[in-house]
Protein backbone atom coordinates (compact mmCIF):
# COMPACT_ATOMS: atom_id res chain seq x y z
CA UNK A 1 0.00 0.00 0.00
CA UNK A 2 1.65 3.33 0.97
CA UNK A 3 5.20 3.86 2.74
CA UNK A 4 6.43 6.26 5.69
CA UNK A 5 5.61 9.91 4.66
CA UNK A 6 2.45 9.06 2.41
CA UNK A 7 -1.02 9.53 3.02
CA UNK A 8 -3.27 7.46 2.42
CA UNK A 9 -7.34 7.93 1.88
CA UNK A 10 -10.12 5.66 2.89
CA UNK A 11 -11.04 5.53 -0.30
CA UNK A 12 -8.11 3.45 -1.20
CA UNK A 13 -8.65 1.35 1.44
CA UNK A 14 -12.19 0.61 0.39
CA UNK A 15 -10.86 -0.35 -3.18
CA UNK A 16 -8.23 -2.46 -1.86
CA UNK A 17 -10.25 -4.67 0.22
CA UNK A 18 -13.40 -4.69 -2.73
CA UNK A 19 -10.82 -5.82 -5.45
CA UNK A 20 -7.97 -7.91 -3.80
CA UNK A 21 -10.76 -9.57 -1.60
CA UNK A 22 -13.12 -9.40 -4.50
CA UNK A 23 -16.12 -8.19 -2.09
CA UNK A 24 -19.15 -6.67 -3.27
CA UNK A 25 -21.52 -6.62 -0.41
CA UNK A 26 -21.40 -3.53 1.29
CA UNK A 27 -21.72 -4.51 4.52
CA UNK A 28 -18.70 -6.99 4.40
CA UNK A 29 -16.95 -3.99 2.55
CA UNK A 30 -17.34 -1.59 5.73
CA UNK A 31 -16.75 -4.15 8.12
CA UNK A 32 -13.14 -5.16 6.68
CA UNK A 33 -12.41 -1.89 5.99
CA UNK A 34 -12.54 -0.67 9.64
CA UNK A 35 -10.77 -3.79 10.68
CA UNK A 36 -8.07 -2.27 8.23
CA UNK A 37 -8.07 0.72 9.70
CA UNK A 38 -7.84 -0.42 13.25
CA UNK A 39 -5.00 -1.97 12.54
CA UNK A 40 -3.44 1.03 10.93
CA UNK A 41 -4.16 3.12 13.70
CA UNK A 42 -2.85 0.71 16.13
CA UNK A 43 0.61 0.41 13.89
CA UNK A 44 0.74 3.88 14.52
CA UNK A 45 -0.95 5.71 11.47
CA UNK A 46 -3.18 8.33 12.03
CA UNK A 47 -5.96 9.86 11.04
CA UNK A 48 -5.56 13.40 9.50
CA UNK A 49 -7.26 16.33 7.29
CA UNK A 50 -5.53 17.03 4.42
CA UNK A 51 -4.61 20.87 4.57
CA UNK A 52 -4.04 23.53 1.21
CA UNK A 53 -0.70 23.55 1.29
CA UNK A 54 -0.12 19.65 1.14
CA UNK A 55 0.56 19.51 5.08
CA UNK A 56 -2.09 17.57 7.24
CA UNK A 57 -3.97 18.39 10.78
CA UNK A 58 -4.12 15.13 12.84
CA UNK A 59 -7.61 14.67 14.34
CA UNK A 60 -8.02 15.50 18.00
CA UNK A 61 -8.67 12.11 19.28
CA UNK A 62 -6.43 9.35 17.67
CA UNK A 63 -8.11 6.56 19.42
CA UNK A 64 -8.86 3.55 17.03
CA UNK A 65 -12.09 2.94 18.62
CA UNK A 66 -12.97 7.04 18.44
CA UNK A 67 -11.25 7.73 14.76
CA UNK A 68 -13.78 4.46 14.00
CA UNK A 69 -17.08 5.89 15.34
CA UNK A 70 -15.68 9.35 13.64
CA UNK A 71 -15.47 7.72 10.02
CA UNK A 72 -18.82 5.43 10.81
CA UNK A 73 -20.54 8.91 11.53
CA UNK A 74 -19.38 10.53 8.23
CA UNK A 75 -19.79 7.26 5.73
CA UNK A 76 -23.39 7.47 7.25
CA UNK A 77 -23.90 11.06 6.51
CA UNK A 78 -22.50 10.63 3.09
CA UNK A 79 -25.06 7.83 2.72
CA UNK A 80 -23.12 6.33 -0.19
CA UNK A 81 -19.12 4.71 -0.07
CA UNK A 82 -16.64 7.03 0.71
CA UNK A 83 -15.03 8.71 -2.24
CA UNK A 84 -11.47 10.59 -3.15
CA UNK A 85 -11.01 13.59 -0.28
CA UNK A 86 -14.14 11.89 1.79
CA UNK A 87 -13.94 11.83 4.99
CA UNK A 88 -10.34 10.97 6.32
CA UNK A 89 -6.83 10.36 5.33
CA UNK A 90 -4.08 8.48 7.08
CA UNK A 91 -0.53 9.55 7.54
CA UNK A 92 2.26 7.10 7.87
Amino acid sequence: MAGKGDYVGIWQIISAVTHDFKLSNPVDIRRLTMEIVRELLISGARAVDLTQGGGCTPWQDQQPDAVIARINKGWDSLGREPDIGDIVWFDF
